[in-house]
């Protein structure tokens, strides 16, 4: 064999015929091995054999190293420092479910944004003592005392004489805490749901206010693996209907699942959890959240060593994470351990985790904005010395996807780039064109143009076949 300090060497086909040719020249003396003779095809059998010998070693041998190895061969390279490969995952949301108080909603149920069907995942009562989206009712009434309790604080008012009821549920909600609850007032009702959209409460109401709407919080998978965008509001349809079960929204966006990780992906996460290691830098707590908090696959930090807010809304000496998966207390807490000690956190989400006294000590982080991309590829020329497949929109739709799923925060839709898995995934196709289009939610209209679009650094495009469009077939 050929191993040497230098590494693993292998002898190729054409080598090894050679030296069949000479060695059986100098036992034999002139002999025929010319490849059509005798002599000449049975070296090629031994050769072919040999080489092939050759080849399964050199396979051995690179599977034990990360920047080598493939397939299961890398997974046991990367487990010598703890990492396991991310399995294909689904995206997850918290959404309120609404209906009949007491009712039990049973694990099972299931809701659709139009695309993709969500099933929950644990049993859910919807309760005023379990609520993360109310609705109030009032009976106004001179001079007469409202209260509201809400997890054992008291907000309480006295209206005046010919008040409105919108006035006077005002006065109620300026006292609510604008960091936990928000609310809104309609048709002499007031609204109280939870600014995070997961986070329950409980509720009661005094004399001359009636619960109406009572939503409660529940867990729902979808029931696909995959890079599925769920943005806010958008899951409002049950499709299995359950008796006290009324209707379903999700206050806050869908936590997007993954396609199983690849291998150049899983190399790129092993050499980053290198810099574990180190303590408190950025390059350490980039590497812990992705090694610690299941379901992280990306996380980007942005920091403000100033002492004025910085151009980005960073507090002075304080950083933020943008981080891709995970459970939001989770990632709070693995932030929490790995801080640095007298640096603030900053983020659109705020979780309270509990320090080494027991006390609550908040830390923020932030989710990348989701930018949801609407390709459209037409086709506008065949060609005619192959042979057009039936699936060959599958096939496409399966291409784009499978350039969409390497994508990551801040990277731009690059149209050409989408050309090569296309062509390389089907036959049949000689001219193709695409135009491209990214909306913030799921009703605004696309406008689609031939350029490519740019993604700001704290944003990602998300593609979805259900926004994919092939024409001209």
């Amino acid at each position: 064999m050929a191993l040497t300090k230098d590494g693993y060497t292998i002898k190729r086909l054409a080598e090894l015929k050679k030296e069949y040719d000479r060695l059986l020249i100098n036992r034999f003396g002139p002999i025929n091995t010319q490849p059509d003779s005798v002599i000449g095809q049975l070296e090629g059998i031994w050769a072919e054999a040999l080489a092939n010998i050759y080849e399964q070693a050199q396979d051995t041998y690179h599977a034990m190293y990360p920047f080598s190895a493939e397939g299961v061969s890398l997974d046991g390279a990367v487990s010598y420092v703890g990492i396991t490969r991310f399995a294909a995952s689904a995206t997850e949301v918290i959404a309120a479910v609404y209906g009949k108080e007491s009712t039990l909603l049973k694990s099972g149920a299931q809701a659709t944004d139009g695309y993709q069907r969500y099933q929950s995942i644990l049993d859910t009562v919807i309760s005023r003592a379990n609520a993360v989206d109310t609705t109030v009712e009032i009976d106004v009434r001179d001079n007469t005392p409202y209260s509201i309790n809400i997890n054992g604080v008291l907000f309480s008012t006295i209206s005046d004489k010919g008040e409105s009821a919108e006035h006077v549920m005002q006065k109620i909600a300026d006292q609510l805490n604008p960091k936990v609850l928000s609310y809104e007032i309609k048709d002499k009702a007031l609204r109280i749901f939870a600014v995070d959209g997961m986070t329950p409460f409980a509720l009661s109401v005094g004399e001359h206010l009636k619960l109406g709407r009572i939503g409660s919080p529940a867990r729902f998978m979808a029931m696909q693996e995959g890079r599925h965008v769920l943005p806010l509001g958008a899951l409002t349809e049950i499709v299995t209907p359950r008796s006290g079960w009324d209707a379903v929204y999700n206050l806050t966006e869908g936590v997007v699942g993954r396609e199983r990780e690849s291998d150049e992906q899983l190399r790129v996460r092993f050499e980053q959890s290198r810099q574990a290691t180190g303590s408190a830098t950025v390059k350490a707590i980039r590497a812990r959240l992705i090694q610690e908090v299941t379901g992280v696959s990306e996380v980007h930090i942005f920091e403000n060593r100033t002492g004025s807010i910085s151009e980005d809304g960073i507090p002075p000496h304080a950083f933020e994470a943008l981080v891709v998966g995970g459970d939001n207390q989770s990632v709070a807490d693995a932030l929490w351990r790995h801080k640095p000690a007298g640096i603030e956190t900053y983020g659109a989400h705020a979780v309270l985790v509990k320090d080494e006294n027991g006390d609550g000590q908040q830390i923020c982080f932030s989710r990348p904005n989701q930018k949801l991309a609407w390709i459209k590829i037409n086709v506008t020329g065949l060609y005619n010395e192959e042979n057009l497949p039936q699936d060959v929109i599958s096939n496409i739709k399966k291409a784009v996807l499978g350039y969409s799923s390497a994508l990551k925060i801040g990277d731009d839709i690059i149209l050409q780039r989408m050309l090569g898995p296309i062509y390389s995934n089907t036959s049949g196709l000689a001219e193709i064109t695409i135009e491209a289009a990214v909306t913030d939610g799921l009703d605004d209209e696309p406008v689609y143009q031939l350029e490519n679009i740019a993604i700001d650094k704290r944003s990602v495009a998300l593609f979805d076949e259900a926004r994919l469009e092939v024409i001209g077939l």
